[in-house]
Formats: structure tokens, C-alpha cells, sequence
């Protein structure tokens, strides 16, 4: 908080903040929108969504977590915690996010008409790895933070960027509670408890360990790219009960995917590769509309994170070597290219053909987002084709 102190008063701040809108609902909390009277600050609040000992006892949790943390970039900013929020405490501030989480920032790009450009994706991993890298290897003992997910990812405007809707905006991973000290040597297993739509491979949800983050930022990627859920979809499981002989309604599909046994066992992940064609999207990997295709090495780095080998996976401290240079290259090049295009189109006077879509292939190609032969990583970091 750059020096400030926490807040840790809450009726104060119920005088001195006035609340707008609720934002956010999940299993266990519930986050409003605040804003204070004299200076026009915004401020997240979350507190428990019921009155509950188990979800208070969880709030807690994220409120040690969040102190345990403290401050990084790529984490939503915590800016204290209060006992005294009423029947309902306690309440959880947190530095507002303007632009909500993945699935917000998606649905309004895609709505608009824009295809999520290969920058953007750049961008995700970029924000991820820099992230997880502080949680698995930023402290003596790694924590997992057990369920990341779209709607536990928030985004933000970048420092500058002061545009409506940022295609580089900053990715922060949010909702803390799950998190989990990870000892390798411990016989004290905690299960995964995440979402089970971007759950790791049922063979790693006995425990909690690091791979499980990094198969997160891949399963969430096609949720950030195209929109959609990573497991098979509402058709193909409407072609598979018809298959069987049911004809059951739209809300009879929806309500049977969203019982607990049903979601856990038969909603399996399906691998969508980003360079796929539209042609290829729509018959080969069950996806109901076509998108422009990503880039082979933006697909490589994503394969990486979705190994259903947890040993063989990318890890945190690989991509931070490896990945991180080269995403913040095509970035600079792509700000470069952008620099470039802006200063035509002034010169000649038309901005009639300002582009409202950012090609997949127009950010990186093949050459520029493979590892080079000289910035390979050493033996630990070593890249394969």
C-alpha cells in the first residue's frame, strides 16, 4: 500500500464510504462496490455471504493469507480487514479492479465485435507466471493457491493506458482463501476443493501441489480467448444423451451440469489448441463458433502449461525464464508496430482504416516465439520442439 496503513476500522468506514453496487457473488462471499465521500476512492469489499461459521472461518484464512502475502503486482491489492462489519464480519478491502474479472473482460471484448488479440493472451501468461513465480517460489515454503480460475482472475488498466477497454491490460489473481503451503515431505494431504470445470487431471486432485496453478493458467486461456468453458460442451452432451435415447431440455442439460457428481466426473476437459482453424474449431474440438487463429509458439507455451504430466508440466520458475523474455518481446514489438501505424495513418490523413480486430498471427509468428538458440534455457529450462 505504498506506506499507508491497513484498514482495520469498519464502522469508520461505514461513515466515511458510502456503498454503490454489489459486483461479485460466489459459494462463500459476496463483494460490493464503496466509494468514499470526500475523495471519490473506490474500495472492493467482500464479506461473508451468509452467516456462517465455516465461511467466516474462511474469510479469515484469506485475511492471514493476504497478510502473509503482502504486496505484488500481480496480486489484487489488500488494503486491510475489519471484525466489526456487523452480524455479517468479517470484511475483506481490496484495491477495486475496474475492468472485473476474465470472464467480464472477454464477454465485453467479444461483444464488441473484437476477437481477443494475440497480445492480450501474451499478456495473461506474461501476468500469470509472474504471479505464480512469487506464490511457488517467492518464499521458503511455495503455496498453491488451489483455485484459479476466470472469475478469480481480475483485471485492471495498466499504469497509463487510459484507454475504454485495454487490450494489455493487468492480470491479478484474486481470492486468496484456497491458499496452501505445499512440503513435499508432508503425509498431510489437502485435496483440491477448487472449481472442478478447470480442475487438473483426476489423478492430481488427492493434493495440492504447484502444477495444479500452471494447469489453471491453461484451462483458463480458452475462457480468455474464445469465451468458453474448458470441458465438453452443452451440445456435445446433448448429442450424447440423445445418443442414449433421452431428449432432455436446454434447462434439464443445464441443471444436470451443474450437479456436483456430474460436474466432477463427466464434464471432461477438452483440448482446443489456439492455432486450430475455424474449420477445425467447429468439427474437430467442439467449439460452436469460429475464431481467427493464434500463433504456433502462443499454442506451444499453452501446451506446456496443459502436460497432463505433472512432472513433464512447465513450471512457474521455467516460464519466468524462458517465457517472460520473449513475451515481453513480442509485447515491445507489438506497442512498436502500433507507434507505427498511428503515425501513418496521421500523416496521410485517413483513419478510416484504423483496425478494430488484432489478427492472431499479426502479433508473433512462429520464428519470433520460439525460444532462439541462444536465449535456450539450461538444462533444467530446456525447451523441446
Amino acid at each position: 500500500m505504498n506506506g499507508q496503513a491497513l484498514i482495520n476500522d469498519g464502522r469508520k468506514f461505514r461513515i466515511e464510504h458510502k456503498p454503490l453496487k454489489d459486483i461479485a457473488s460466489g459459494g462463500e462471499g459476496k463483494v460490493s462496490l464503496w466509494k468514499n465521500k470526500s475523495t471519490g476512492r473506490l474500495i472492493a469489499v467482500k464479506e461473508p455471504l451468509m452467516d456462517h461459521p465455516g465461511i467466516k472461518k474462511s474469510l479469515k484464512e484469506e485475511i492471514a493469507s493476504m497478510k502473509k502475502l503482502g504486496q505484488h503486482p500481480h496480486i489484487v491489492g489488500f488494503l486491510g480487514a475489519a471484525g466489526d462489519w456487523g452480524k455479517l464480519s468479517p470484511a475483506i478491502f481490496y484495491v477495486f479492479c475496474e475492468l472485473g474479472c476474465v470472464h467480464d473482460y472477454t464477454e465485453r471484448l467479444l461483444k464488441g465485435g473484437i476477437s481477443i488479440p494475440e497480445v492480450t493472451i501474451w499478456k495473461f501468461i506474461l501476468d500469470m507466471t509472474k504471479g505464480l513465480d512469487y506464490l511457488h517460489n517467492g518464499f521458503d515454503v511455495p503455496y498453491v493457491h488451489g483455485d484459479l480460475k476466470p472469475g478469480n482472475i481480475l483485471v485492471s488498466r495498466s499504469p497509463g493506458d487510459d484507454a475504454t477497454l485495454p487490450i494489455m491490460p493487468t492480470f491479478k489473481l484474486a481470492d486468496i482463501s484456497h491458499l496452501t503451503p505445499y512440503i513435499a515431505s508432508s503425509r498431510i494431504y489437502q485435496p483440491f476443493r477448487g472449481t472442478w470445470e478447470y480442475a487438473p487431471p483426476a489423478s492430481e486432485r488427492t493434493r495440492l501441489i504447484p502444477p495444479i496453478d500452471i494447469w489453471a493458467i491453461g484451462s483458463s486461456l480458452q475462457t480468455l480467448a474464445w469465451g468458453i468453458i474448458p470441458v465438453k460442451s452443452m451440445q456435445a452432451t446433448k448429442r450424447k444423451l440423445r445418443a442414449r435415447g433421452y431428449n432432455p431440455t436446454d434447462k434439464q442439460i443445464r441443471d444436470l451440469r451443474n450437479h456436483g457428481d456430474y460436474r466432477s466426473t463427466q464434464l471432461p476437459f477438452v483440448w482446443r489448441p489456439l492455432n486450430a482453424s475455424g474449420e477445425e474449431q467447429l468439427n474437430m474440438y467442439d467449439m460452436d463458433n469460429e475464431f481467427p487463429p493464434y500463433s504456433d509458439a502462443l499454442n506451444y507455451w499453452y501446451a506446456m502449461c496443459l502436460n497432463e504430466n505433472p512432472k513433464a508440466r512447465v513450471t512457474a520458475k521455467i516460464l519466468k525464464e524462458c517465457y517472460i523474455p520473449l513475451a515481453e518481446h513480442q509485447i515491445k514489438m507489438y506497442a512498436a508496430r502500433e507507434r507505427r501505424d498511428s503515425a501513418i495513418k496521421k500523416f496521410v490523413g485517413d483513419s478510416s482504416k484504423g483496425r478494430k480486430t488484432v489478427e492472431g498471427k499479426d502479433c508473433a509468428s512462429e520464428e519470433q516465439g520460439w525460444p532462439s538458440e541462444e536465449s535456450r534455457c539450461g538444462k533444467e529450462g530446456s525447451i523441446v520442439r
